[in-house]
């Protein structure tokens, strides 16, 4: 499977956001690795942990952000909405996974990286711009 590679396009220009999203890429390749790997280190579900806990950081900083800056609320709803498919589409991805149904997490890094791609481009890019229009943004 190919690496997930952080490239400029997916840059928000909001430095802790870009910061979160390229962490989220080395744990795609983290969790590669662990499952490409059969040396001592960090295990696939060690790596799936991590990368479930990390993108709930993630989305509350960027919950945060939204209620800090007054985002406009149906666009607030709709982008909470999209993690929330996210997060019930990959904890359905890892059951199956760790009981045995899905016998590669490569389906899994696949969906991830493209929704992600996907997310940054399109909806957080709309709320980086919102920030940007506030005074004082660390943007």
């Amino acid at each position: 499977m190919t690496r997930a590679t952080w490239d400029s396009y997916l840059e928000t220009g909001h430095s802790d956001i870009d910061a979160q999203h390229r962490h989220l890429f080395e744990l795609f390749n983290a969790l590669q690795d662990a499952a490409d790997s059969g040396d001592p280190g960090p295990s696939v579900d060690d790596v799936l942990d991590e990368l479930s806990a990390y993108v709930m950081v993630h989305f509350e900083a960027e919950r945060q952000l939204m209620a800090e800056t007054a985002f406009d609320r149906t666009a607030t709803a709709d982008h909470l909405a999209e993690h929330d498919q996210l997060t019930n589409r990959v904890r359905d991805m890892v059951l199956e996974y760790r009981r045995g149904e899905l016998t590669s997490v490569a389906p899994l890094i696949e969906f991830m990286q493209g929704w992600l791609s996907d997310h940054i481009r399109q909806t957080d890019r709309r709320l980086v711009d919102h920030v940007r229009t506030m005074p004082e943004s660390d943007s």
